[in-house]
């Protein structure tokens, strides 16, 4: 790994040192060596939510080395919450980290999800400006998705279903703010959406899944942590019910959650069942 620009501790800095370097080192990154932008610093010091969250978001999914940089004792808990949601660093290097001058110089870090059990993206959409942006980011042209494909989208961080996508992404972005959006391709069975553990939404956390289509049944394998709630995020649409169970909520129209508090950290075994 290496350092590829000066501390990142203000907000200023971390746009000059951090996200400008990016631009110009990314193309190393994990193909000669880890770029290395500087700690992690969310502490209210130096950034407001919506600051502390972009920060997050841009160095974990565009798999960065991710250090802390502040005295974690003394963090708030919601800034807790943004590490535990982006640690461990994924190994990867996403399509693109893009700089889109039209129409509000938003800017877009697009990872590819490619798993044994689904393929999906996670898009980070961030607003650098101190003012309310619109980004209509098209599947195809802006996020290299198959256009004519109709997609579930989910805000991890906001925890909201966006609905199903088609044609472009739409948000809304408050000043300074990201939205990490994930995108999977419409499915005629029951199909997960999101789940809570990871911002990469499955990719780290989820080791087997599958649905089985003769016992109507969907079900996998996820790496939990102890005491923690696990929420998995599902669809089920028209033609299926889900039975029953006391973890499983109705979200809205055909969105369920199945939420899981284990007693100790390691991997364990989820079902849903279906009529």
């Amino acid at each position: 790994a290496a350092r590829i620009g000066n501390d990142i501790f203000s907000w200023e800095d971390f746009m000059k040192n951090g996200v400008r370097r990016l631009y110009e080192r990314y193309s190393y990154h994990n193909v000669l060596l880890y770029a290395d932008p500087d700690n992690v610093v969310i502490r209210p010091e130096f950034n407001n939510q919506n600051q502390a969250v972009s920060r997050v978001s841009i160095v974990s999914l565009l798999g960065l080395p991710i250090t802390f940089g502040d005295n974690l004792p003394e963090l708030p808990p919601e800034r807790v919450e943004l590490l535990k949601r982006i640690i461990p660093s994924v190994d990867a290097h996403p399509m693109d980290i893009d700089e889109s001058e039209a129409p509000a110089g938003i800017v877009t870090t697009n990872l590819a999800i490619n798993r044994p059990f689904g393929q999906w993206n996670v898009v980070n959409v961030f607003n650098p400006r101190d003012e309310v942006v619109i980004a209509d980011l098209h599947l195809g042209d802006d996020l290299h998705l198959p256009a004519a494909g109709t997609y579930l989208a989910y805000d991890f961080w906001n925890q909201e279903y966006l609905g199903e996508i088609s044609g472009s992404l739409c948000l809304s972005i408050e000043a300074f703010a990201s939205r990490a959006v994930s995108l999977r391709r419409k499915l005629d069975v029951p199909q997960l959406v999101s789940t809570s553990r990871h911002i990469t939404q499955g990719g780290h956390d989820i080791v087997t899944a599958a649905y089985d289509s003769a016992a109507s049944v969907l079900s996998g394998r996820s790496q939990l942590v102890g005491g923690e709630d696990y929420v998995i995020t599902f669809r089920v649409p028209l033609g299926y019910t889900v039975r029953p169970k006391p973890q499983i909520t109705q979200v809205r129209d055909e969105i369920y959650t199945l939420r899981l508090t284990p007693e100790c950290c390691g991997e364990a075994d989820w079902r849903i069942e279906f009529q």
